[in-house]
């Protein structure tokens, strides 16, 4: 439906408005689903190579204390934090475009109810203006 319409939706209209609304809301779960896989992913990578390098710096000598810091220095280890961070940002993308997506299934429904009450056979004329008795 374009911003110039004024027409209520007859059935054909209203009910491939729901599927389209219903196939967007369906794509914005599945990236989400898959931005959340890559983000555990990355998390995961990241996790594994700082506890190495951590280990590694303990066994060359470093203190406890101080191993935590220089493995988070480390270059691979930044980048694979980088990534980590890239996807999380991918990931609350996702979220928000799942939620755009279910207030835009919801204006789809608003619509719909409208168009029932304005054209309840389906007519396609130009609603008419509500008159108040005077």
């Amino acid at each position: 439906m374009t911003a110039e319409r004024r027409q209520p939706w007859d059935f054909y209209e209203a009910t491939a408005a729901a599927r389209t609304a219903t196939e967007a809301q369906k794509g914005a779960e599945q990236a989400r689903r898959d931005a959340a896989t890559e983000h555990a992913e990355a998390e995961r990578v990241y996790r594994k190579a700082l506890a190495k390098k951590i280990a590694e710096h303990h066994g060359e000598g470093v203190a406890w204390t101080v191993c935590q810091d220089m493995a988070r220095g480390d270059d691979s280890v930044a980048d694979l934090r980088y990534e980590r961070d890239v996807k999380k940002g991918v990931l609350d993308a996702a979220e928000q475009r799942a939620w755009r997506h279910t207030a835009d299934r919801k204006d789809v429904t608003e619509f719909i109810q409208w168009s029932r009450i304005v054209a309840p056979l389906g007519e396609q004329a130009e609603p008419e203006p509500v008159r108040r008795a005077a």
